[in-house]
């Protein structure tokens, strides 16, 4: 429940500090201590649990995330200090075209095919991802038979891929975006989140259909991989369009459908290791959620085309 407001929360905090043209790769640098913290969270969390007990890593765990929070209060403020001239000149000189400068009402938003399959596509990338948070341990220990201290050790694979993955997938949706001059500015973005997360279902049932660990463990580092290379376009999707007053609400909205994977995904693929024996079609389930957002986001995914009335009509 504490962690649920975090990414939207960044967000905001990133919305308010950095120029339009950054704060996709701002957020997904950001964003990477998620798979870095699951990289280096299980070597840690084996260690203890074999030398110690699973008790006193819980608490090691906890200690740790205290500890950041702390920096975190006493070093972060809500706004950058006063900068120069010169730096709000080069803003300006690379503000959006797509962001809407007028606050509106939140449901003119949420009624925008491109919000509502931005929020699609995440729920589609979250169900992947904490398939493999939550069950990718036990799949290691129960579907491939291997012990703890093997399944500590492999786990780091896929989430130190995804670590650079969402550190420079932000980063290279920007460039592209700043390469010259899109129709639809919003097509870099596109791009990037439906093809990657086209890859990432793609790759899970592949791993499903072969019998081969080699390769089981490389299709799941590529799809964890290609997955995370988009974790920081929903939000700059969002940052893109949405007035600054509602990226908070707006992103929240979009993260609470991507939560309900998080509900939804671990129980369901509980439910179908229990029914069949098998962690198979399970995988095949999350690969094809993944391929359905990724073709939602490529369809629908486009800038808004909306009239100075419409505008006009929707003013909070």
């Amino acid at each position: 429940m504490a962690e649920g407001p975090l990414s939207t929360t960044m967000n905001k905090t990133i919305d308010l500090w950095y120029p339009d043209n950054k704060k996709t790769s701002v957020m997904g640098i950001c964003s990477s201590g998620t798979p870095l913290g699951a990289a280096i969270s299980g070597p840690i969390v084996g260690y203890i649990t074999l030398n110690v007990g699973w008790r006193e890593s819980f608490i090691v765990i906890t200690l740790i995330g205290l500890a950041w929070a702390l920096i975190w209060y006493k070093m972060v403020d809500k706004k950058p200090v006063k900068v120069s001239e010169e730096f709000n000149q080069k803003v300006e000189e690379k503000i959006s075209t797509t962001k809407i400068r007028v606050a509106l009402r939140k449901g003119f938003y949420l009624k925008r095919p491109t919000i509502i399959f931005t929020a699609l596509a995440f729920f589609a990338y979250n169900y992947i991802l904490f398939f493999f948070l939550t069950w990718f341990p036990s799949y290691l220990q129960k579907g491939l038979g291997m012990g703890l201290e093997e399944v500590s050790l492999i786990s780091v694979i896929p989430w130190t891929f995804g670590f650079v993955a969402i550190a420079i997938g932000g980063i290279i949706a920007d460039k592209i975006t700043d390469s010259r001059e899109w129709k639809d500015p919003l097509t870099p973005k596109r791009l990037v989140l439906g093809i990657c997360l086209l890859i990432s279902g793609g790759a899970v049932i592949v791993a499903a259909n072969t019998t081969n660990f080699i390769l089981i463990i490389a299709m799941i580092t590529v799809s964890v991989f290609a997955l995370y290379f988009t974790g920081g376009i929903y939000w700059g999707v969002v940052n893109d369009i949405v007035d600054s007053s509602n990226v908070g609400s707006i992103g929240g909205a979009m993260h609470a459908v991507g939560n309900c994977a998080g509900i939804l995904g671990p129980a369901i693929t509980g439910f179908i290791v229990q029914a069949t024996d098998s962690f198979i079609p399970a995988f095949i389930l999350a690969g094809m959620i993944g391929v359905l957002g990724a073709l939602g986001a490529l369809i629908n995914v486009k800038k808004l085309n909306i009239s100075e009335s419409e505008i006009a009509l929707n003013k909070k």
